[in-house]
């Protein structure tokens, strides 16, 4: 997960910044699935 933040931090010095707010967006909704799926195991 820290490579593809690491990644949208470049975006963002390109000035994708849009871009990047949606890509951070989807991995928080990604981490909070994680978590709830790996408390039900």
């Amino acid at each position: 997960m820290k490579a593809v933040k690491a990644s949208c931090v470049t975006t963002d010095e390109e000035g994708g910044t849009d871009a990047v707010e949606e890509k951070l967006e989807q991995l928080e909704s990604v981490q909070s699935y994680e978590l709830e799926h790996f408390d039900k195991l």
